[in-house]
């Protein structure tokens, strides 16, 4: 039996990417207000996450990205770097991806815009 096929014009699928795309952009943005809010010393604190290090009792590759990207949300570069160099990975990935969500949220907006003030200058402009 075939599939019925969506197409990009689908309410549900739209709903559902922009429902998305709004939960994930909203976990990015409190995930950075929460880091600009505490300290990196602060982090130390909390419980350890990393299954490698506790098993293998050594630091993963990953081992300070957090402290890092405290840092990094702090404005402080050379300290994130102390902590982890993959921040200048993922730090710029992150907010590719919280951009990219963003976009995806005002899709459709712009051509709208341009369509109503299209139509509005056209109406505006007095006959030759």
């Amino acid at each position: 039996m075939l599939k019925a096929t969506r197409c990009k014009n689908d309410p549900a699928r739209n709903w559902r990417r922009k429902k998305e795309a709004g939960l994930t952009a909203a976990a990015l943005l409190a995930g950075f207000v929460v880091l600009a809010l505490m300290s990196p010393g602060q982090l130390d604190g909390l419980p350890g996450l990393c299954l490698w290090s506790r098993i293998a009792g050594q630091p993963c590759p990953a081992c300070g990205t957090l402290h890092a990207l405290c840092s990094l949300a702090h404005g402080d570069v050379g300290q994130a770097l102390d902590y982890n160099r993959n921040v200048l990975v993922v730090g710029p990935l992150l907010l590719v991806v919280f951009i990219q969500q963003l976009r995806i949220l005002g899709e459709g907006q712009w051509r709208r815009m341009v369509a109503t003030a299209v139509v509005h200058s056209k109406k505006s402009t007095p006959p030759h």
